[in-house]
């Protein structure tokens, strides 16, 4: 029997995270794979979170290929994709979670610093 959907949902979720947070070393030592396999799980993640409707956890998840974006140069791509997310809020503005994308997408408006 698969686990349920929002179990899935959470489990990639967390791999996602976890995996971009161990390549971010593995990357700096030409381990392109690895890097390429986190951006897999992230999206995969993100697509999912869509499709359940679980919009907070599109968004960590899209805040975290953000920043992998951020730091391959790609800052308009990560400001496009986290912007469209961040929109999509009416409320909770003071969570940690939208307080965090909010700042990167600060961050990715002023240009490399």
């Amino acid at each position: 029997m698969a686990p349920p959907r929002d179990v899935r949902l959470l489990v990639l979720l967390a791999a996602a995270l976890l995996g971009v947070a161990a390549l971010s070393l593995g990357w700096r030592e030409g381990r392109r794979h690895e890097r390429d396999e986190g951006e897999r799980h992230l999206r995969e993640a993100i697509d999912l979170a869509r499709h359940r409707s679980q919009r907070i956890l599109e968004l960590r998840a899209t805040t975290s290929l953000a920043r992998l974006w951020r730091r391959e140069g790609r800052r308009g791509e990560a400001h496009q994709m986290l912007g469209e997310i961040y929109g999509w809020f009416a409320e909770g503005f003071d969570t940690a979670d939208l307080r965090g994308a909010k700042a990167l997408l600060d961050e990715l408006s002023a240009g490399p610093g």
